[in-house]
């Protein structure tokens, strides 16, 4: 399982998590006591300050204590995941997700980073339920489509993974990975021509993307076009050699027999 999801390339925590905060006003809470409240709330500013500076340590203190003043406070649960998650400490990074979703179960961001908490433990299953329940709550966020085609294809579900990765570019049509990542699963379906297609406009989206260049390669190669899988091949080459040489290596004729 875990060969599977190495296929498929899987975004980094900042870019899934920090555009969640301070992305708009929470709704309003209920207060069992004012001044406690002032002080959680106050706490929680705080630690939202030292998150954006990415400095999980201090953040991550300031969220505690918000929570000692209010432990109901579910935007510090979120906060506290986020901090966790910046020092990869993963297990506790899912644990405060996990609490901020009871307090709150509609509350999409959280699910989704609940996932990505999940996905990165290896926890396929438990990541997939997280994000279908953030989809449900925000069908049309196109990360939490990318993840979930990640999660399917962790899981060997191309076809299932294929569809996610296609919505996704639907809704955010200059998404490279998603497109980087549509074009992987055609490979895996063995539909090279649509996989030549995704790589391309991951290509036009990202010129300089090793990553792309790679993707289409192999595409070109597996539809039987050695004049363009060599030219591309070249590009790879020139933007990192490294990742030429393993394509080099998956390409041999000798692999194939």
């Amino acid at each position: 399982m875990l060969g599977r999801l190495a296929v498929y390339m899987i975004l980094v925590w900042v870019s899934l998590l920090f555009g969640a905060v301070g992305s708009g006003p929470f709704p309003a809470m209920l207060w069992a006591q004012e001044t406690g409240g002032d002080r959680a709330r106050l706490l929680l500013e705080q630690g939202d300050a030292r998150l954006r500076q990415k400095d999980y340590q201090k953040a991550r203190v300031y969220y505690q204590q918000a929570l000692k003043a209010d432990p109901n406070l579910t935007e510090a649960h979120f906060g506290l995941g986020l901090s966790f998650a910046g020092q990869e400490r993963l297990e506790e990074a899912a644990a405060a997700f996990a609490e901020a979703v009871r307090l709150r179960p509609n509350w999409a961001r959280a699910q989704n980073n609940l996932g990505v908490a999940y996905l990165k433990l290896k926890r396929l299953s438990e990541a997939l339920l997280a994000f279908r329940t953030s989809l449900r709550q925000q069908p049309g966020d196109p990360e939490t489509h990318y993840n979930l085609g990640v999660v399917l294809g962790g899981l060997g579900r191309h076809q299932e993974a294929r569809a996610a990765f296609a919505e996704a570019v639907r809704l955010k049509p200059d998404y490279a990975q998603a497109w980087k990542n549509l074009g992987m699963a055609y490979l895996k379906l063995n539909r090279p021509k649509e996989a030549q297609g995704a790589f391309e406009t991951a290509v036009r989206l990202g010129p300089r993307d090793p990553e792309a260049h790679f993707g289409l390669t192999l595409a070109l190669a597996h539809h039987g076009d050695g004049q363009g899988a060599q030219k591309s091949y070249q590009t790879v080459k020139s933007l990192d050699p490294q990742m030429a040489r393993r394509l080099e290596e998956m390409l041999r004729p000798d692999r194939s027999r």
